[in-house]
């Protein structure tokens, strides 16, 4: 039986966070002896469909998703299942995919602490000037903003690359932060819809995104200001607001 475990974390505004994860994939890879694959609930490169699809390329027929949260992120678990049901549901596989109980979960985490607190120390020298850096005052002078959904079901079906293509085109097209400001975001609610981006203040969102349309997006709506109807995906009006009124009747033109 080939086994292969799928070392599952959240980035949590981390930038570094799928670095560490890998390297300790890697470590722990080392110590048991199987291939353990890195994956990012969400906000990461490499989602848990990917690290499942890669274990599936390589003929796995055991795999086991370890939840390495610490603390305990009941989120990250109960979303690691259902990416996973997904994916096996899609994939046509009826066995085979288990998951461990959560890192923090462990008698060992405890242990691990221990080895952390009683190991090798450094002072704190850095200065706190950067933590009040004048530039995290100002407010970038952009004419839209735009919202990426990078939650765990957009994730899962690929928005860290609709995310990367948006950027990449962005600066191909010379828009910087002072004319498109874009932010990656956690679930922007209708899961099912993604990969999704919303386009703000114009209050447009386009979804079911491939790279193809994601250009678009940005050719004809963020720099030619040209909303891509066929695209977007009408949003109902808020509840309890007033019924758009008729235009009023306009005088004939006189002959």
């Amino acid at each position: 039986m080939s086994r292969q475990i799928v070392l599952v974390g959240r980035a949590l505004g981390a930038p570094t966070a799928e670095q560490t994860l890998a390297s300790l994939a890697g470590r722990l890879a080392e110590r048991l002896g199987h291939p353990v694959r890195p994956a990012l609930l969400d906000h990461g490169e490499r989602s848990v469909h990917g690290a499942l699809d890669q274990c599936l390329a390589d003929g796995a027929t055991d795999i086991l998703l370890v939840p390495a949260q610490v603390p305990r992120d009941r989120y990250l678990e109960t979303w690691s299942r259902k990416a996973t049901a997904h994916w096996i549901q899609k994939a046509g596989m009826d066995t085979g995919v288990r998951v461990a109980a959560g890192v923090s979960e462990t008698n060992e985490v405890v242990d691990a602490l221990v080895a952390a607190v009683s190991g090798p120390t450094r002072p704190i020298n850095e200065s706190p000037d950067a933590f009040r850096s004048p530039s995290w005052s100002e407010i970038t002078a952009h004419r839209r903003h735009v919202f990426v959904c990078r939650g765990p079901r957009c994730s899962a079906y690929g928005a860290a690359g609709i995310a990367k293509t948006l950027s990449a085109h962005l600066r191909e097209r010379g828009q910087d932060d002072d004319a498109v400001l874009v932010t990656n975001t956690g679930c922007l609610v209708p899961c099912n819809l993604g990969p999704m981006v919303v386009v703000h203040p114009d209050d447009v969102w386009y979804t079911h995104l491939d790279d193809e349309a994601v250009r678009r997006v940005v050719d004809e709506h963020l720099c030619d200001g040209m909303v891509v109807d066929e695209l977007r995906t009408p949003r109902p009006a808020p509840a309890g607001a007033p019924e758009p009124q008729a235009p009023p009747p306009q005088p004939p033109e006189d002959t």
